[in-house]
């Protein structure tokens, strides 16, 4: 990672904690919606899409675990079951929420 990242990117923890090579810290750029069809049909270049600030989930990453060989253990593995956790124990809390106001939290 290179010093601009780690010192202008709101989701790098520094030199101590850089950003993941494989995070989606964002700004990025899509093209397509949820629904498959494009923001901007036609213009896939630089120009075209729109532009994410920041990652619409994050969780917790290089966790500690028994398993030789996985500790810390890290990456999209390691962060979805603390992802899931989380939204189990919101929709224990209110089983009421749907998966888009789970999203929201």
């Amino acid at each position: 990672m290179d010093v601009f990242h780690i010192v202008s990117n709101p989701f790098s923890g520094g030199a101590v904690n850089p950003v993941e090579i494989f995070s989606s810290d964002g700004p990025r750029r899509f093209f397509y919606r949820a629904d498959g069809t494009p923001v901007t049909p036609g213009n896939f270049l630089a120009s075209g899409g729109a532009v994410r600030q920041k990652p619409d989930i994050a969780a917790g990453d290089g966790v500690s675990t028994s398993v030789p060989g996985f500790a810390p253990f890290f990456g999209t593995s390691a962060a979805a079951p603390h992802a899931a956790a989380i939204a189990a124990l919101l929709k224990s809390y209110n089983p009421s929420l749907t998966t888009a106001q789970l999203g929201k939290y």
